[in-house]
């Protein structure tokens, strides 16, 4: 911005570019957190119930003399595992979080947490088009303010959240040192989908690579808003759907011995 006289319209470019990058991770962190929540509370309520629920019903069948359910007697002795080793399981239960934490801090865990996250069905999708958006948003502010392709490349690489992505993102610059156009090594990376090496083909043959960056960042932000509330529409359900068939089976599991009650008692 300095060096092309332009300053004030290359911060007002940026700080556009930067709301949208907050928005889009607000965005994702409020459709994450309602299955994170959801699931946290089932853990909390099926540990709670082979803690306390469990053993009042094994004292019961204990008095009746009868052989329980194959489904039953793996339901206590589970509860029996978690009452015997209180220690164990506290643990297991903190220290796994913060093992985990600590794992992805690595690079190594980094790097898998990240591929990972590309495979996974519904998650995928949404992080595929965050990235998208940011990269076409970085290079548009960059490229419009007269920064190096390849210095642009790299900074891209920085915003896109996601190391595969960065990764692809530095096998592109390879490519353009060696005199390769940009369009070119996009259309070759399998996770650029084919309309961003269209876009930045067409943007290069035109001169305003600039422009069809930025309407390539409005058409990702745009699919990743609709794939965020399509996303949180189908969560709810099937979150709810997941707690009750959980609790549901701990509870049947608990009454299985009921329907031979007269049976145990005679």
């Amino acid at each position: 911005g300095e060096a092309s006289g332009s300053l004030g319209d290359v911060l007002s470019r940026l700080s556009f570019a930067l709301e949208r990058r907050v928005a889009i991770r607000s965005k994702i962190r409020s459709a994450l957190g309602y299955p994170i929540a959801v699931l946290t509370l089932t853990g909390l309520i099926v540990v709670g119930m082979l803690l306390f629920v469990v053993p009042v019903f094994v004292s019961m069948y204990d008095d009746l003399d009868g052989q329980l359910p194959l489904a039953t007697q793996l339901m206590v002795g589970i509860s029996d595992i978690l009452r015997g080793n209180p220690v164990i399981f506290a643990v297991v239960v903190i220290g796994l979080p913060v093992g985990f934490r600590r794992w992805k801090r690595t690079e190594g865990g980094a790097r898998a947490l990240d591929e990972l996250v590309l495979r996974l069905p519904l998650v995928a999708g949404m992080v595929r088009r965050a990235a998208m958006a940011r990269f076409a948003r970085t290079l548009a502010v960059l490229t419009r303010a007269g920064v190096p392709i390849l210095d642009a490349l790299a900074m891209g690489a920085q915003v896109v959240g996601n190391r595969a992505y960065a990764e692809a993102i530095g096998r592109i610059g390879v490519q353009v040192t060696r005199g390769s156009t940009l369009a070119e090594p996009l259309a070759d990376e399998p996770l650029f989908p084919e309309l961003v090496g269209q876009l930045v083909s067409v943007g290069e043959q035109t001169g305003e690579l600039d422009t069809m960056l930025d309407l390539m960042g409005n058409y990702y932000e745009e699919e990743l808003d609709h794939t965020v509330d399509s996303l949180s529409s189908i969560m709810e359900p099937a979150l709810m759907t997941i707690l009750g068939i959980t609790v549901g089976t701990i509870v049947l599991t608990l009454y299985l011995p009921m329907f031979k009650l007269i049976e145990y008692i005679q």
